[in-house]
């Protein structure tokens, strides 16, 4: 610069093995029966680290999704437009197994390899490990149905990624929907109804205020029945090609966590498919919820070691008051 010589600032940390530098990661899969996945998680780590990947995180939050309700000639597509560099990051995600490599392959120590899988993606890029997560979860919980279960779960189990709304894709994501405007977390108080219409298929009819990848595959969605809250699973594409109702109305300005859209649908008339026990639906969906809310651990604990990481980084590499920060009695 003509003004000034930039100096005193850390290099960008990139382009290192993040597993490698996380010892407490590596003790824990040795412990727990996973230390056959190092030579795995190894290759994940350095994927991870590198330049291209963290520049791919960053630009997948600034470059937000885009909510595209209408096609040019006005026809509802419901719609949403993610920059290249997320599909990049859930594409590698979904390659490595993040998702569902512990149900495709159940050996000791699996559930501790994808967890650990899951925590160097999330490290780095936390919003794509929302329907990571989300399709590891729905996997037992579509063993409530095993007709589901025989038409999900192997897609699921893939480890291609599609983000196209297509029939006859190989593979597929998972989310799910509960709460309402009304109720929040009492999906109790939900309101959305459905009606038996003939041939396993149930017709809904409401919303849904938070729904978090809404381009995902299909979805373990609450509603009510003659018989009370019951689950269901609705597709975004129905068998014979067309698309189920499945009406956008909003994305949600998020405080962080940007490069994953949520957003706000509706249901008209929305095909869906009864997902264990009329009456049950709370049970049958924790099935799902409870195993998100293990990777909302494990998301957290990465974003904490991320945090630790490049906060020791930095005081490793500036100096003030005539040394480097991490030599001051202060730190």
């Amino acid at each position: 610069m003509g003004t000034h010589t930039v100096v005193n600032q850390p290099p960008p940390r990139v382009d290192l093995d993040e597993y490698a530098a996380n010892v407490p990661l590596q003790e824990a899969v040795e412990r727990y029966d996973a230390g056959w996945a190092t030579a795995e998680l190894g290759e994940v780590g350095r994927h991870v680290g590198t330049a291209a990947f963290q520049a791919d995180a960053e630009r997948a939050n600034v470059r937000e999704p885009q909510l595209r309700a209408f096609d040019r000639w006005g026809n509802r597509i419901d719609e949403v437009d993610y920059d290249e560099s997320y599909q990049r990051i859930i594409r590698s995600a979904v390659a490595a197994g993040a998702h569902t490599a512990a149900w495709a392959e159940p050996r000791p120590g699996a559930n501790v390899a994808r967890a650990a899988t899951f925590m160097l993606f999330a490290q780095v890029e936390p919003g794509h490990a929302c329907p990571i997560s989300m399709s590891h979860a729905a996997v037992p919980a579509l063993a409530a149905n095993p007709v589901l279960a025989e038409a999900w779960v192997p897609r699921l189990l893939s480890r291609e990624y599609d983000g196209r709304l297509v029939a006859g894709k190989t593979s597929a994501l998972f989310g799910m929907a509960m709460t309402e405007k009304q109720g929040g977390s009492d999906v109790r108080a939900n309101t959305t109804q459905a009606i038996a219409a003939g041939d396993g298929r149930w017709l809904l009819t409401g919303h849904k205020w938070f729904c978090s990848a809404p381009m995902s595959d299909g979805f373990l969605v609450l509603a009510q029945t003659g018989g009370g809250l019951s689950c269901f699973v609705v597709p975004r594409v129905l068998e014979d090609g067309t698309r189920n109702v499945f009406l956008i109305q909003r994305l949600k300005d998020k405080l962080g966590n940007r490069s994953n859209a949520s957003s706000e649908v509706e249901f008209d008339g929305t095909v869906g498919y009864l997902l264990g026990e009329e009456g049950r639906g709370v049970r049958t969906i924790l099935e799902m919820v409870n195993r998100t809310r293990l990777d909302c651990i494990l998301g957290s604990a990465a974003g904490m070691r991320q945090a630790v990481a490049e906060a020791t980084w930095h005081a490793r590499h500036r100096a003030a008051f005539g040394g480097r920060l991490v030599e001051q009695s202060a730190m």
